[in-house]
């Protein structure tokens, strides 16, 4: 995740860098379509990690447990615990209804 930030970063400061170098010099069309595609692509990148792509079903963790979003299910044989499982609180809260 880490990694994809600096990318991001690097490809905004590379588009930048290019964008300013093309506008300073005389360079050929090449340089500001290149920078421009860094600078996009950047952009589109550190949006997207910064909450655009996150996932909208996360999977609970022990945290979780401790703050009370989530119940721990001890399945027993006899007195020997076999399995658990992490189940989601489920948090809904009623609509009002519309006075007519």
């Amino acid at each position: 995740m880490v990694f994809w930030y600096i990318v991001s970063v690097i490809l905004i400061v590379a588009g930048i860098w290019g964008t300013v170098k093309a506008w300073l010099d005389d360079v050929d069309y090449s340089l500001p379509v290149m920078s421009f595609f860094a600078l996009s692509l950047g952009v589109v990148l550190f949006i997207g990690l910064c909450g655009g792509f996150e996932d909208k079903n996360p999977k609970p963790q022990a945290i979780d447990v401790y703050r009370g979003k989530t119940t721990l299910q001890i399945t027993y044989q006899d007195t020997i615990p076999t399995d658990t499982v992490v189940i989601w609180k489920n948090e809904f809260k009623p609509v009002p209804k519309k006075k007519k």
